[in-house]
């Protein structure tokens, strides 16, 4: 007889006593159940201290379609860039070229100029009842006024993180979600974001516009002087050569001299209808965006979700001692009286038995 075949049944004893101490591990724990029980109690009674004790959070959304500040065919990328970083969001031309309107706007929500500009903005009296001296956002955040400059920071990175953009990749509609502490904030906060960013991107295109007619302005000079030259070549030959119908050299020049000045004459009427597009353009605000979906008043809590809280922690505090119970009495070692699923399934039983008769006496149901 081979050395394999005496190696078999010792294989099967051990995975029968293996599963024998599994069989009677669950039963420890079944048994045991009121144990599990009261932790999954006291879990719950600690998720709803402390989904009272968190501050609540109302989430105010907001949708709108962008229109894309181009760039023109004479004003460089490096212009918009001075632009931007004047105004304080740097970074910006590169989020245009690269990513198209809806990462620019995504990028102008997450620019300081923008989040300063609404946690310093005044707030109207009463509108949030925990602060009544509440006169702008940067108390919410916690902001000391004896150490403005860095309770600043840590505000613009608070207001940063609790704004979220996303753009739909399909229609290119930017969605913003805004949190403050209470429905009516949220929804001033949403508007106030909104006209902030609308504002902000104005003065981008204004001076856009601006820089685009200054730019227009010098090549419509540079063209008229050119044009004013080119004139006079034709000009001086006409005087230096009253008669050249009869020499084919002369008409030949002649005709060039002339398609320099129709052609110069050509560039100095584009550029002057561009000049003044650019100027008007410049007199006038742009249009920014077009609002799809206006700020909402939220009713409904963003964060803490107390029901949702409270059931995790009690199932997840029953799943969490039963498996303390079950990996504990696997530990250990071999019980004195192997287990098998009648026993599993007898410890079930008597375990639902147990529930039965707690939830009559309950009750108070004899039946």
């Amino acid at each position: 007889m081979s050395a394999s075949s005496f190696a078999r049944p010792e294989l099967h004893s051990s995975d029968a006593a293996e599963r024998s101490d599994i069989a009677a591990a669950l039963a420890f724990a079944i048994k045991r159940w009121k144990s599990a029980s009261v932790c999954s109690l006291s879990a719950a009674v600690i998720a709803i201290i402390l989904v009272l004790i968190l501050p609540q959070r109302f989430d105010s959304e907001f949708s709108f379609s962008p229109q894309t500040p181009g760039l023109s065919e004479g004003l460089s990328r490096s212009s918009l860039a001075s632009i931007a970083q004047g105004l304080g969001v740097g970074g910006l031309a590169g989020v245009m070229g690269a990513g198209g309107s809806g990462d620019y706007f995504v990028a102008l929500l997450k620019s300081r100029a923008v989040s300063e500009q609404v946690l310093l903005h005044p707030v109207p009296a009463g509108l949030y009842p925990d602060h009544p001296e509440l006169t702008n956002l940067l108390l919410i955040y916690g902001v000391d006024p004896e150490d403005f400059e860095y309770d600043l920071d840590k505000a613009v990175v608070k207001f940063q993180d609790r704004t979220t953009s996303q753009v739909d990749a399909t229609s290119g509609v930017v969605h913003v979600t805004v949190q403050a502490p209470n429905g009516e904030l949220a929804q001033f906060l949403g508007r106030l974001t909104l006209q902030v960013l609308q504002d902000l991107n104005s003065r981008i295109n204004r001076l856009e516009a601006i820089q685009q007619a200054h730019f227009v302005g010098g090549q419509l000079a540079l063209a008229q002087q050119t044009l004013m030259v080119t004139e006079d070549s034709l000009k001086d030959f006409y005087i230096s050569n009253r008669t050249f119908s009869s020499s084919p050299e002369l008409t030949f020049q002649e005709q060039r001299l002339k398609d320099h000045v129709g052609l110069r004459q050509s560039v100095y009427q584009l550029l002057s209808q561009q000049y003044e597009q650019a100027k008007i353009d410049a007199a006038k605000n742009l249009p920014a965006f077009g609002v799809v979906d206006s700020p909402n008043r939220p009713a409904i809590r963003a964060f803490p979700k107390r029901r949702k809280t409270v059931m995790l922690a009690a199932v997840l505090g029953a799943l969490g001692t039963f498996a303390f119970l079950f990996l504990t009495r696997l530990a250990m070692g071999p019980a004195s009286s192997p287990g098998d699923s009648n026993e599993v399934i007898d410890a079930t039983s008597q375990a639902w038995a147990e529930v039965l008769s707690l939830y009559r006496r309950v009750v108070r149901r004899n039946d």
